[in-house]
């Protein structure tokens, strides 16, 4: 009998505390008003960058996550011209993450518009709006590292290894002119959702994007296409889907809407080497075959890497050629050399 009364004060005792950690947490957000911060965090902005930052309300919220939400947010440069702006943003730290030891920052961005811009010069505008003695302190912080920061970043602790980023973005509109090449590139409804992010793991996400691109004057690609990577064998199988894609290049290759575009390949990642098997690229009927491993550099080497590619029939039609073609071979390359090639030419009267 006193069994059962201590169990019950238990289970009353312990829906107590659940109910006064909900309700803190519904109701400290109300408290702390972290929107009056808000003029300082524009404030540090303005003396770092050469533009102008510009926040909507702050607001905090403590239910399962500590999260940070923000309404709007805009970037500009000194000529008022919009570098970034953001509908709504929010930075969140599930609290159930962090009591296990493996925590994660979640980052979810609805109608992200982002403008990247190249000069006739060559400089982006991206660089240019940071102001230059910042930029001159990060460069002498960088020079002059001690090797008791390199230790350190090499005894990581477990947690940090373990800690993992997570991305939601929604209708984004993403714009880069390149005054230079006199190109446009422009990326319209991006939708990017990914799994948890880690530093021992290939990632997992699924993008969607509708293509506007005109590159130069020889070429144009638009339309709708999806790409996505999930988990398998230890691994990932990235596929990529362009069927609606059109790309008109001056007439010499041309794809409609609706023929076959598709890409394929497993990724699997030991140690610091990653390997890509099955790779597939199907265009028509024609299919390209590829496979490599790639090695992340150590301290003062440099990276190495191998592809064996397969072609087989790949087509090219248009007014620069007097006769179709169709392209067959194989060729196996590395970071800086093709080591063998073997190239067969198909017309309708040769044959090389």
């Amino acid at each position: 009998m006193k069994n059962s009364k201590f169990k019950q004060r238990l289970f009353v005792t312990f829906l107590f505390l659940v109910g006064l950690g909900a309700g803190g947490a519904l109701v400290l957000p109300s408290l702390l008003d972290i929107d009056r911060y808000r003029p300082l965090i524009e404030k540090l902005a303005q003396e770092k960058l050469q533009g102008s930052l510009s926040l909507g309300k702050l607001q905090l919220t403590l239910l399962g996550k500590i999260a940070v939400q923000v309404e709007r947010a805009e970037l500009l440069d000194l000529e008022k011209k919009p570098l970034v702006s953001v509908g709504k943003f929010e930075l969140a730290f599930p609290v159930l993450k962090i009591l296990k030891g493996s925590p994660e920052i979640q980052i979810r961005m609805i109608q992200p518009q982002i403008y990247f811009e190249r000069n006739s010069k060559g400089d982006f505008n991206m660089t240019q709006i940071i102001r230059k003695n910042s930029e001159e302190k990060a460069k002498g912080s960088e020079e002059v590292q001690t090797p008791a920061s390199v230790a350190s970043t090499e005894a990581m602790p477990s947690f940090l290894k373990r800690a993992g980023l997570s991305l939601f973005i929604q209708d984004a509109d993403l714009k880069f002119t390149d005054q230079k090449s006199r190109s446009d590139y422009q990326l319209k409804k991006v939708g990017i959702q990914t799994g948890v992010l880690t530093l021992d793991k290939l990632p997992t996400f699924l993008i969607t994007a509708d293509l506007n691109t005109q590159i130069g004057k020889e070429g144009k690609v638009s339309g709708p296409f999806r790409m996505e990577a999930q988990s398998k064998d230890n691994g990932v199988l990235l596929q990529g889907y362009f069927n609606d894609l059109v790309i008109d290049w001056n007439q010499s290759f041309q794809k409609k809407a609706g023929t076959p575009l598709e890409v394929s390949a497993h990724l699997s990642k030991d140690k610091n080497k990653v390997m890509l098997q099955e790779g597939t690229v199907i265009y028509e009927k024609a299919k390209v075959g590829f496979s490599g491993d790639f090695s992340q550099p150590e301290e003062g080497q440099e990276a190495q890497g191998n592809l064996w590619v397969k072609l087989t029939s790949v087509p090219f039609r248009g007014p620069y050629f007097k006769q179709d073609l169709d392209i067959s071979g194989e060729a196996k390359l590395t970071l800086d050399s093709i080591e063998q090639s073997i190239i067969q030419l198909k017309g309708k009267s040769f044959e090389l």
